[in-house]
């Protein structure tokens, strides 16, 4: 090989490694570049961020993030509730409405290095033939999903509304599940088999299990330990299924938990409760997961896994932060639309803004 020839082939393998394969960045608008995003990005080899602008979405078909096969390695984040463009982020949070007719979102990519779903609410989705009404992932590797909001959805078999099965690692932080409903495990269902996984901050209210030996609420499996800190997990017992069903070794710190079935909460587990969470009435045919001041929950909740919480991006967000910080069991209802004149409704059934619940308590 000539020198000069040696040479360029040198300069070219140093300029690969200074500039590794550029992440790919999508700015999603409408239903339709939502699922053609997903698409694309399943079909890449660099790590892939979705960025969707904060609005309603009414979805016909669902979105589907699969990449057996393709050796994509890259990490996957959604992220709901920006401006237009893309460049900054909106007031409107990011409603992905299935319509009681499709999922809203499906991924299945066991390479992906890590996979990140927030600020979305998932509303109204329908899985007549897999897990997970609402969201279901698959993967080999780690999974994050924080400050979403799950309302009425509905699995025909498994977990009504988020159903994430993964060999690594789970955190679930600062959500909000209610009206969801399945056959099995009526909101929630958490399989993990790496070291660790952790729910956070999450309220989980009136969802509904078919089956009565199921959670109504959440169930735990896999050979990962499990924490549950900070939750509420009430009223998931419509036909006697538990709140909570633990399949999995766990710590309970600081929990609300209705019922509960399966293994108990390890030695470590200090600080939970079984009570009536008292939320803020807001009316007929309404829906609030607001504490109310006389709630026995106020003031009663641990900051200790405030390090691992989603920093608020808004000053909305940050005057909900610094309220979380004297009533922590309220952390999981700050992810509500930030204008306090937005309602969610379907069938009757209005959800009213977290925002507004909290100008009320002020």
């Amino acid at each position: 090989m000539h020198a000069h020839t040696k040479r360029a082939l040198a300069v070219l393998l140093a300029c690969l490694a200074a500039n590794p394969a550029v992440a790919a960045l999508y700015c999603v608008n409408s239903a339709a570049s939502y699922t053609s995003a997903l698409a694309d990005a399943a079909a890449s080899t660099v790590p892939d961020t979705i960025r969707i602008v904060g609005g309603d979405y009414a979805l016909t078909s669902g979105g589907s993030h699969s990449n057996f096969g393709t050796g994509n390695t890259g990490s996957l984040l959604v992220d709901g509730g920006w401006a237009a463009g893309c460049a900054s982020r909106s007031q409107v949070r990011t409603r992905l409405d299935g319509q009681n007719t499709v999922r809203a979102l499906r991924i299945s990519s066991p390479a992906a290095s890590s996979i990140t779903i927030r600020n979305i609410d998932f509303l109204f989705g329908l899985s007549t033939n897999n897990r997970g009404g609402g969201l279901s992932i698959s993967t080999d590797n780690d999974v994050v999903v924080e400050g979403c909001y799950f309302i009425g959805n509905r699995a025909d078999d498994f977990a009504g509304a988020l159903s994430i099965g993964t060999a690594g690692t789970i955190k679930l932080r600062n959500n909000v599940f209610a009206a969801n409903d399945a056959a099995v495990s009526g909101a929630i269902e958490l399989v993990a088999n790496g070291a660790e996984a952790w729910v956070i901050s999450n309220t989980i209210v009136g969802n509904r299990a078919d089956v009565d030996t199921a959670a109504g609420g959440l169930r735990i499996g896999g050979g990962a330990h499990f924490t549950l800190s900070n939750n509420i997990l009430w009223n998931n017992t419509t036909g006697g299924a538990p709140d909570l069903k633990a399949d999995s070794s766990h710590t309970r710190l600081h929990n609300d938990i209705g019922t509960s079935t399966g293994m108990p909460g390890d030695v470590a587990s200090v600080g939970n409760v079984s009570v009536e969470p008292q939320f803020t009435p807001c009316g007929f045919l309404c829906l609030s997961i607001s504490l109310a001041r006389s709630s026995p929950l106020v003031d009663t909740g641990t900051m200790r896994h405030r390090a691992v919480s989603r920093r608020p991006t808004s000053s909305a967000s940050r005057a909900s932060s610094r309220q979380r910080s004297t009533s922590a069991r309220t952390s999981s209802t700050n992810f509500l639309s930030t204008d306090s004149t937005s309602n969610m409704q379907e069938n009757g059934v209005r959800y009213v803004s977290s925002e507004a619940n909290q100008k009320r308590r002020r």
